[in-house]
């Protein structure tokens, strides 16, 4: 997308160094049609935390796609084939649900945004053929159209207490839509002339908004949101702003929008320190709902039958899971790596017992006094909070106790 390329461009100006996102579904590390670059960090990650958590944090969120479904019968249809109840949606309400396999395996991890004239599904981009493939299996003869809009539109996620004061500074008078919007819900705002969805997700333990704009209004959008908190890394000049021989102006350090662009380094922090697991990277295709510590926000119980539903139900009725995704804390900056496994305790540190599950996400946490925490598969019966297991980090085996942060 030339919006994309111009947006990376002015990233690159402003020092960020990026990653590949999006690994082929069969574990191919070739990249695929559907990898994309995300900004890693702007070289200083611990101001890009800070925005987070005071300010205005701005990612590209190039990783996500977007599928628009119409048709009178869309939501009846959707009801029938997701884990979540879309009957009960109103426009301008969110939900989270999963897609699943007849197995009850997460096919899709989505958030629906649900509007008077039709639905967007909001997904990783590599599982937007995926998704339109399965649901067009169950299409018969409702009325119902499916399509692939990801490349239409720009993604841009706000991450942090200031994120809807970022929004009204760009929307002028239509910024009143989005002053008292909660959690899981979405409105329409016109920002610079285009037509525009802001989305209402948090996913860090700070307020997140997602603004869904058009392609061919991207830059200009972005541009306003870095202008008005003085830079992607504030206080640095850009290369326009002073003439040969000059010294560049430099950003009023006292500005009333505190924010800078982000990298994923940053919001990955703040996303495990929230207890946030990821599709594709703590979970996936091979994972059962009950396995994600999800089931609250993605699955009802009362909505009847949809896809895989015989085996949540009996799961959730009669059973639990073999395994589950635990939040770990350890007692220092020691960090386990993820893919590394997590064993029980034994005589000593230095020799573990039986392997019990595996780490699949970790990071040092600001929150957690700098200390290493992570997020972890572990069997069922080593899930429980306070549960005391080892897991190897720096070339020692160090102690990790099972239970998210608190407050």
């Amino acid at each position: 997308m030339n919006a994309i390329n111009s947006i990376r461009t002015m990233q690159e100006q402003a020092g960020a160094s990026f990653l590949s996102y999006g690994p082929a579904p069969d574990g191919d590390s070739e990249p695929t049609s559907t990898t994309v670059e995300l900004v890693e960090t702007f070289g200083e990650y611990e101001a890009e935390y800070a925005a987070i958590r005071k300010g205005a944090g701005i990612f590209i969120a190039a990783q996500r796609g977007l599928v628009e479904v119409t048709g009178k019968d869309r939501i009846e249809f959707l009801h029938r084939m997701l884990t979540n109840d879309t009957r009960q949606l109103q426009p301008g309400q969110s939900r989270r649900a999963f897609l699943l396999s007849k197995q009850g395996r997460i096919l899709v991890d989505m958030l629906i945004l649900h509007e008077a004239h039709r639905t967007l599904l909001m997904l990783d981009r590599v599982d937007v053929s995926l998704l339109i493939k399965e649901l067009d299996k169950y299409l018969f003869t409702e009325d119902v159209k499916l399509r692939d809009a990801s490349d239409e539109y720009v993604q841009i996620a706000l991450h942090g207490a200031k994120a809807g004061a970022l929004v009204n500074a760009i929307a002028g008078e239509d910024a009143a839509s989005t002053d008292a919007m909660e959690n899981m819900h979405h409105a329409g705002l016109t920002l610079l002339g285009a037509p525009c969805i802001v989305s209402r997700f948090d996913e860090t333990g700070s307020p997140g908004l997602t603004v869904i704009m058009p392609g061919a209004s991207a830059v200009a959008i972005y541009e306003a949101c870095v202008e008005a908190v003085g830079g992607l890394v504030p206080g640095t000049p850009r290369a326009d702003d002073s003439s040969e021989g000059e010294q560049a102006p430099q950003v009023d350090p006292k500005r009333a929008l505190v924010g800078r662009g982000i990298g994923w380094l940053a919001y990955n922090t703040a996303r495990l320190e929230a207890n946030r697991p990821l599709f594709h990277i703590d979970f996936g295709p091979d994972s059962l709902p009950a396995e994600t510590g999800l089931l609250d926000e993605t699955v009802s119980f009362t909505k009847g039958c949809y896809l895989g539903q015989e085996v949540v139900a009996r799961m959730q009725h009669l059973g639990h899971p073999k395994r589950k995704i635990v939040a770990l804390r350890c007692k220092d900056d020691r960090l386990p790596i993820a893919g590394s496994q997590v064993f029980e305790k034994g005589e000593t540190d230095d020799k573990p017992g039986a392997v019990v599950g595996v780490i699949t996400s970790s990071t040092i946490s600001p929150l957690a006094g700098n200390t290493a925490i992570a997020l972890a598969t572990v069997k069922w019966g080593k899930h429980t909070d306070g549960t005391e297991l080892l897991a190897p980090a720096e070339g020692v085996m160090v102690p990790v106790k099972v239970g998210a942060m608190k407050g």
